[in-house]
Protein backbone atom coordinates (compact mmCIF):
# COMPACT_ATOMS: atom_id res chain seq x y z
CA UNK A 1 0.00 0.00 0.00
CA UNK A 2 1.32 3.20 -1.11
CA UNK A 3 1.89 5.91 1.83
CA UNK A 4 -0.35 9.13 2.51
CA UNK A 5 -2.42 10.84 -0.91
CA UNK A 6 -0.26 13.00 -2.56
CA UNK A 7 -1.61 15.88 -4.12
CA UNK A 8 -0.60 17.52 -7.46
CA UNK A 9 1.25 20.57 -5.44
CA UNK A 10 3.07 17.72 -3.32
CA UNK A 11 3.97 16.11 -6.62
CA UNK A 12 5.75 19.12 -8.34
CA UNK A 13 7.70 19.63 -4.91
CA UNK A 14 9.39 16.13 -4.55
CA UNK A 15 10.03 16.08 -7.92
CA UNK A 16 12.50 18.13 -7.18
CA UNK A 17 14.47 16.41 -4.64
CA UNK A 18 17.15 13.74 -4.01
CA UNK A 19 14.87 11.17 -2.89
CA UNK A 20 15.89 7.87 -2.08
CA UNK A 21 14.90 6.06 -5.13
CA UNK A 22 12.90 3.23 -3.17
CA UNK A 23 10.71 6.46 -0.92
CA UNK A 24 10.29 7.40 -4.84
CA UNK A 25 8.56 4.81 -5.82
CA UNK A 26 6.26 5.04 -2.77
CA UNK A 27 5.62 8.14 -3.33
CA UNK A 28 4.79 7.88 -7.28
CA UNK A 29 2.35 4.64 -6.16
CA UNK A 30 0.41 7.07 -3.95
CA UNK A 31 0.85 9.88 -6.82
CA UNK A 32 -1.18 7.29 -8.90
CA UNK A 33 -3.72 7.11 -6.32
CA UNK A 34 -4.78 10.28 -6.04
CA UNK A 35 -5.62 11.57 -9.43
CA UNK A 36 -7.78 14.11 -8.35
CA UNK A 37 -5.65 15.86 -5.65
CA UNK A 38 -7.77 15.24 -2.67
CA UNK A 39 -5.78 16.10 0.67
CA UNK A 40 -5.30 13.24 3.35
CA UNK A 41 -7.34 16.11 5.81
CA UNK A 42 -10.67 16.05 4.09
CA UNK A 43 -11.07 12.21 4.42
CA UNK A 44 -12.85 11.18 7.74
CA UNK A 45 -10.93 11.24 11.07
CA UNK A 46 -11.96 7.11 11.54
CA UNK A 47 -10.34 6.37 7.96
CA UNK A 48 -7.28 8.38 8.58
CA UNK A 49 -6.61 6.68 12.00
CA UNK A 50 -7.01 3.22 10.03
CA UNK A 51 -4.94 3.76 7.05
CA UNK A 52 -2.40 4.54 9.54
CA UNK A 53 -2.83 1.00 11.18
CA UNK A 54 -2.96 0.27 7.76
CA UNK A 55 0.27 1.21 6.68
CA UNK A 56 2.35 0.34 9.67
CA UNK A 57 1.54 -3.64 9.48
CA UNK A 58 1.74 -3.17 5.39
CA UNK A 59 5.10 -1.24 4.65
CA UNK A 60 7.47 -2.24 7.80
CA UNK A 61 9.25 -5.44 7.66
CA UNK A 62 6.67 -8.87 8.22
CA UNK A 63 7.04 -11.75 10.01
CA UNK A 64 8.67 -10.16 13.00
CA UNK A 65 8.54 -12.78 15.94
CA UNK A 66 8.95 -11.28 19.58
CA UNK A 67 9.16 -14.20 22.37
CA UNK A 68 7.05 -12.44 24.58
CA UNK A 69 4.28 -9.86 24.07
CA UNK A 70 2.06 -8.64 26.70
CA UNK A 71 -0.94 -6.18 26.41
CA UNK A 72 -0.80 -4.56 29.97
CA UNK A 73 -2.91 -1.42 31.59
CA UNK A 74 -0.68 1.05 33.47
CA UNK A 75 -2.20 2.16 36.62
CA UNK A 76 -1.66 5.68 36.20
CA UNK A 77 -4.15 8.64 35.90
CA UNK A 78 -7.66 8.61 36.00
CA UNK A 79 -8.68 5.06 34.60
CA UNK A 80 -5.06 3.67 33.40
CA UNK A 81 -3.25 3.87 30.17
CA UNK A 82 -2.70 1.01 28.37
CA UNK A 83 0.60 -0.30 26.98
CA UNK A 84 1.70 -3.40 25.34
CA UNK A 85 5.56 -4.91 26.15
CA UNK A 86 7.33 -6.22 24.07
CA UNK A 87 10.75 -8.88 24.70
CA UNK A 88 12.72 -10.24 21.67
CA UNK A 89 13.18 -12.92 24.01
CA UNK A 90 11.25 -13.64 27.28
CA UNK A 91 13.42 -12.11 30.03
CA UNK A 92 13.84 -14.10 33.56
CA UNK A 93 15.81 -11.50 35.24
CA UNK A 94 15.11 -7.95 35.20
CA UNK A 95 16.55 -6.06 31.65
CA UNK A 96 17.08 -2.23 30.40
CA UNK A 97 13.96 -0.89 29.07
CA UNK A 98 12.29 1.79 26.53
CA UNK A 99 9.04 3.49 27.16
CA UNK A 100 7.93 4.05 23.42
CA UNK A 101 4.88 6.70 22.95
CA UNK A 102 3.94 6.50 19.37
CA UNK A 103 3.25 9.43 16.94
CA UNK A 104 0.07 10.67 14.71
CA UNK A 105 0.09 14.43 15.81
CA UNK A 106 -1.70 13.45 18.85
CA UNK A 107 -4.41 12.49 16.81
CA UNK A 108 -4.00 9.24 15.19
CA UNK A 109 -1.82 6.30 15.80
CA UNK A 110 -2.04 3.52 18.41
CA UNK A 111 -0.71 0.62 19.66
CA UNK A 112 -1.43 -1.60 16.60
CA UNK A 113 -0.11 1.12 14.16
CA UNK A 114 3.47 1.43 15.95
CA UNK A 115 3.33 -2.55 16.53
CA UNK A 116 6.13 -3.96 14.09
CA UNK A 117 8.52 -0.92 14.68
CA UNK A 118 8.37 -1.87 17.95
CA UNK A 119 9.15 -5.00 17.37
CA UNK A 120 11.74 -4.62 15.32
CA UNK A 121 12.84 -2.15 17.93
CA UNK A 122 12.92 -4.84 20.32
CA UNK A 123 15.18 -7.47 18.67
CA UNK A 124 17.56 -4.84 17.10
CA UNK A 125 18.13 -3.44 20.78
CA UNK A 126 17.62 -6.52 23.00
CA UNK A 127 15.68 -3.88 25.47
CA UNK A 128 12.42 -4.60 26.53
CA UNK A 129 9.68 -1.71 25.01
CA UNK A 130 6.70 -0.91 26.47
CA UNK A 131 4.70 0.87 24.24
CA UNK A 132 2.07 3.57 25.82
CA UNK A 133 -1.70 4.07 24.00
CA UNK A 134 -2.43 7.83 25.23
CA UNK A 135 -5.65 9.63 24.72
CA UNK A 136 -6.17 10.95 21.22
CA UNK A 137 -7.20 14.93 20.18
CA UNK A 138 -9.69 16.05 19.54
CA UNK A 139 -12.18 13.73 21.92
CA UNK A 140 -9.30 14.45 24.38
CA UNK A 141 -7.14 17.32 23.91
CA UNK A 142 -4.15 18.47 25.01
CA UNK A 143 -3.09 18.25 27.80
CA UNK A 144 -4.90 14.59 28.02
CA UNK A 145 -1.72 12.99 26.23
CA UNK A 146 0.95 14.96 27.91
CA UNK A 147 -1.31 13.67 31.29
CA UNK A 148 -1.45 10.37 30.58
CA UNK A 149 2.30 9.72 29.50
CA UNK A 150 3.91 11.92 32.30
CA UNK A 151 1.41 9.55 34.56
CA UNK A 152 2.31 6.48 32.65
CA UNK A 153 6.34 7.21 32.58
CA UNK A 154 6.35 7.92 36.22
CA UNK A 155 4.70 4.73 37.45
CA UNK A 156 6.82 2.56 35.17
CA UNK A 157 10.51 4.12 36.67
CA UNK A 158 9.51 4.38 39.96
CA UNK A 159 7.97 0.44 39.79
CA UNK A 160 10.27 -0.71 37.54
CA UNK A 161 10.69 -4.00 39.04
CA UNK A 162 6.55 -4.67 38.42
CA UNK A 163 7.51 -4.35 35.02
CA UNK A 164 10.33 -6.35 35.18
CA UNK A 165 12.90 -3.55 33.99
CA UNK A 166 16.25 -2.49 35.78
CA UNK A 167 15.32 1.03 37.39
CA UNK A 168 18.55 2.74 36.29
CA UNK A 169 18.03 1.43 33.17
CA UNK A 170 15.10 2.91 31.41
CA UNK A 171 14.74 5.10 28.44
CA UNK A 172 12.02 6.90 26.98
CA UNK A 173 11.71 7.89 23.34
CA UNK A 174 8.92 8.36 20.62
CA UNK A 175 8.53 9.33 16.73
CA UNK A 176 6.91 12.49 15.93
CA UNK A 177 4.12 13.67 18.01
CA UNK A 178 5.83 10.78 20.64
CA UNK A 179 8.72 12.56 20.45
CA UNK A 180 7.26 15.89 21.47
CA UNK A 181 5.99 13.90 24.27
CA UNK A 182 8.80 11.86 25.20
CA UNK A 183 10.85 15.18 25.28
CA UNK A 184 7.96 16.87 27.59
CA UNK A 185 7.55 14.13 29.86
CA UNK A 186 11.17 13.88 30.45
CA UNK A 187 11.19 17.48 31.20
CA UNK A 188 8.73 17.88 33.55
CA UNK A 189 9.96 15.02 35.46
CA UNK A 190 13.27 16.65 35.96
CA UNK A 191 11.46 20.00 36.60
CA UNK A 192 9.90 18.38 39.18
CA UNK A 193 12.98 16.25 40.83
CA UNK A 194 11.30 13.27 40.33
CA UNK A 195 13.11 10.17 38.71
CA UNK A 196 13.98 10.47 34.99
CA UNK A 197 14.53 7.73 32.37
CA UNK A 198 18.09 7.78 31.50
CA UNK A 199 18.15 8.67 28.37
CA UNK A 200 16.34 10.14 25.13
CA UNK A 201 15.63 8.44 22.07
CA UNK A 202 13.76 11.18 20.00
CA UNK A 203 12.72 10.38 16.45
CA UNK A 204 11.68 13.31 14.65
CA UNK A 205 10.29 15.30 17.38
CA UNK A 206 8.27 17.98 17.05
CA UNK A 207 10.01 20.93 19.18
CA UNK A 208 7.83 23.96 18.09
CA UNK A 209 4.54 22.54 17.43
CA UNK A 210 2.30 26.15 16.77
CA UNK A 211 4.94 28.41 14.92
CA UNK A 212 3.96 26.26 11.29
CA UNK A 213 6.33 28.69 9.58
CA UNK A 214 9.45 29.14 12.15
CA UNK A 215 12.47 27.28 11.10
CA UNK A 216 13.49 27.05 6.89
CA UNK A 217 12.69 23.57 6.70
CA UNK A 218 9.24 24.21 7.88
CA UNK A 219 9.24 27.15 5.45
CA UNK A 220 10.50 25.17 2.46
CA UNK A 221 8.95 21.63 3.06
CA UNK A 222 5.70 23.27 3.65
CA UNK A 223 4.32 21.03 0.59
CA UNK A 224 6.09 18.50 0.74
CA UNK A 225 3.92 14.54 0.76
CA UNK A 226 3.53 12.85 4.19
CA UNK A 227 3.83 15.85 6.11
CA UNK A 228 2.61 18.99 4.68
CA UNK A 229 1.60 22.31 6.39
CA UNK A 230 -2.04 21.91 6.12
CA UNK A 231 -1.78 18.47 7.68
CA UNK A 232 0.43 19.91 10.84
CA UNK A 233 -2.22 22.40 10.96
CA UNK A 234 -4.69 20.47 11.12
CA UNK A 235 -3.20 18.05 13.76
CA UNK A 236 -2.52 21.16 15.80
CA UNK A 237 -6.30 22.80 15.43
CA UNK A 238 -7.10 18.70 16.47
CA UNK A 239 -4.83 19.00 20.00
CA UNK A 240 -5.16 22.59 20.93
CA UNK A 241 -8.00 24.34 18.74
CA UNK A 242 -10.58 26.11 21.05
CA UNK A 243 -8.31 26.03 23.63
CA UNK A 244 -6.40 29.17 25.41
CA UNK A 245 -3.28 27.79 25.07
CA UNK A 246 0.21 29.81 24.98
CA UNK A 247 2.46 28.49 21.74
CA UNK A 248 5.49 28.89 24.16
CA UNK A 249 3.96 26.39 26.97
CA UNK A 250 6.59 23.67 27.88
CA UNK A 251 4.72 21.14 27.48
CA UNK A 252 3.25 21.65 24.18
CA UNK A 253 6.70 23.09 22.81
CA UNK A 254 9.87 21.51 24.70
CA UNK A 255 11.96 23.94 23.13
CA UNK A 256 10.86 26.65 25.58
CA UNK A 257 11.37 24.48 29.05
CA UNK A 258 12.77 26.82 31.43
CA UNK A 259 15.24 24.39 33.47
CA UNK A 260 16.81 21.65 31.88
CA UNK A 261 19.03 20.28 34.92
CA UNK A 262 18.93 16.44 35.37
CA UNK A 263 17.56 16.36 31.82
CA UNK A 264 19.68 12.86 30.68
CA UNK A 265 21.61 12.66 27.79
CA UNK A 266 19.41 12.24 23.88
CA UNK A 267 19.82 11.28 20.60
CA UNK A 268 17.74 12.57 18.12
CA UNK A 269 16.87 11.85 14.84
CA UNK A 270 15.51 13.56 11.68
CA UNK A 271 14.97 13.07 8.01
CA UNK A 272 16.23 15.69 4.96
CA UNK A 273 12.68 16.25 3.75
CA UNK A 274 11.02 16.53 6.56
CA UNK A 275 9.59 19.62 7.89
CA UNK A 276 10.26 19.35 11.15
CA UNK A 277 13.89 18.69 10.67
CA UNK A 278 15.16 21.73 11.90
CA UNK A 279 13.59 21.82 14.72
CA UNK A 280 14.77 18.66 15.49
CA UNK A 281 18.59 20.14 15.14
CA UNK A 282 17.96 22.98 17.27
CA UNK A 283 16.55 20.95 19.96
CA UNK A 284 19.54 18.88 19.89
CA UNK A 285 21.81 21.89 20.02
CA UNK A 286 19.57 23.70 22.86
CA UNK A 287 20.42 20.46 25.13
CA UNK A 288 24.15 20.52 24.81
CA UNK A 289 24.11 24.15 25.35
CA UNK A 290 22.47 23.69 28.51
CA UNK A 291 25.16 20.89 28.98
CA UNK A 292 23.43 17.95 28.64
CA UNK A 293 25.11 15.04 26.35
CA UNK A 294 22.94 14.82 22.94
CA UNK A 295 23.82 13.86 19.48
CA UNK A 296 22.34 14.14 16.04
CA UNK A 297 21.57 12.18 13.04
CA UNK A 298 19.55 13.52 9.61
CA UNK A 299 18.95 10.66 7.28
CA UNK A 300 19.26 11.77 3.83
CA UNK A 301 16.55 11.16 0.82
CA UNK A 302 13.85 10.28 3.66
CA UNK A 303 10.65 11.77 4.61
CA UNK A 304 8.80 12.06 7.90
CA UNK A 305 6.95 8.67 9.25
CA UNK A 306 10.38 6.57 7.63
CA UNK A 307 10.23 3.84 10.72
CA UNK A 308 7.54 2.68 9.69
CA UNK A 309 8.36 2.07 5.82
CA UNK A 310 11.38 -0.85 7.39
CA UNK A 311 9.82 -3.23 4.79
CA UNK A 312 10.08 -1.16 1.68
CA UNK A 313 13.13 0.88 2.19
CA UNK A 314 16.54 -0.18 2.89
CA UNK A 315 17.27 3.02 4.32
CA UNK A 316 14.39 3.19 6.66
CA UNK A 317 15.69 -0.57 7.92
CA UNK A 318 19.18 0.82 8.29
CA UNK A 319 18.20 3.82 10.23
CA UNK A 320 16.24 1.49 12.71
CA UNK A 321 19.38 -0.71 13.19
CA UNK A 322 21.51 2.52 14.36
CA UNK A 323 18.54 3.60 16.75
CA UNK A 324 19.10 0.13 18.24
CA UNK A 325 22.86 0.01 18.02
CA UNK A 326 22.35 3.57 20.20
CA UNK A 327 19.84 2.35 22.96
CA UNK A 328 21.92 -0.62 23.24
CA UNK A 329 25.18 1.07 23.78
CA UNK A 330 23.18 3.74 26.01
CA UNK A 331 21.10 1.19 28.49
CA UNK A 332 22.47 -2.30 27.68
CA UNK A 333 26.01 -1.37 27.95
CA UNK A 334 26.87 1.63 30.12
Amino acid sequence: MAEWLITIKQKRQFMHMNLDPELKVILDEAKAMNPNGVHNTDLPLEGIRAYLTTLGKTQGLQDLHCEYIEDLIIPAGASGVPARKYQARKMQEPSPGLIYIHGGGWTIGDLDSHDTFCKLLAIDSSVTIISLDYRLAPEHKFPAAVDDCLAASQHIVTNALNFGLIESKIAIGGDSAGGNLAAVVTNLLALNKQKTPCFQLLIYPATRVLETASTDSRRELANVAILDRRTIEYFNEMYTGGLPVDPRDHRISPIYSENFENVPPAHVITAEFDPLRDEGEEYAGLLRNKGIEATYTCYKGLMHNFIMQTGRIKKARSAVKDMAEILRKRVIES
